[in-house]
């Protein structure tokens, strides 16, 4: 028997394509029947999913206490009190969440992807920035010399 996920994907799949033509047009059809409407995008008649920006506040917080656990293990008010101890300001550049956003978005988790190991709060671009570098410090120093280079031949 299959033990991963994909292996056991791999074994239905080809079960049900050397099985398939086995079974009654009945039964093929309410195999059919089960699975319609199973794509239907979201805010579509017949789903029932909402998008982000339709969700009640209450909510919203729910599912981003929940993708937090997910992703990185914490709880909403682990994450809370790690925003209140950095003062609601991102770790590198220092500006307010709310000076970023103009709204009531939260800081990002930075995270090693290498140990998983939060490093703290930071804005989006900030984050971006990390992730664009792949958390190299060598890049970034380069870049730091790049704009400091850049100013000096401006200057002449």
């Amino acid at each position: 028997m299959p033990q991963t996920k994909a292996e056991q994907q791999a074994y239905r799949t080809a079960w049900r394509k050397a099985n398939w033509e086995k079974k009654t047009e009945e039964e093929k059809e309410a195999w059919r029947a089960a699975r319609r409407g199973k794509y239907i995008p979201v805010g579509q008649p017949g789903n029932n999913a909402v998008k982000q920006k339709d969700m009640p506040p209450e909510r919203k917080r729910l599912k981003a206490g929940y993708d937090l656990k997910k992703k990185y293990g914490l709880t909403i008010l682990q994450f809370e009190e790690m925003s209140a101890a950095q003062f609601d300001r991102c770790k590198i550049c220092q500006r307010n969440a709310e000076e970023v956003y103009n709204a009531k978005k939260r800081l990002c988790v930075d995270h090693c992807h290498v140990t998983n190991k939060i490093r703290g709060l930071l804005c989006a671009d900030c984050n971006r920035v990390l992730g664009l570098v792949r958390d190299d410090d060598t890049i970034l120093q380069k870049a730091i010399e790049y704009l400091i280079n850049s100013r000096k031949d401006e200057e002449k």
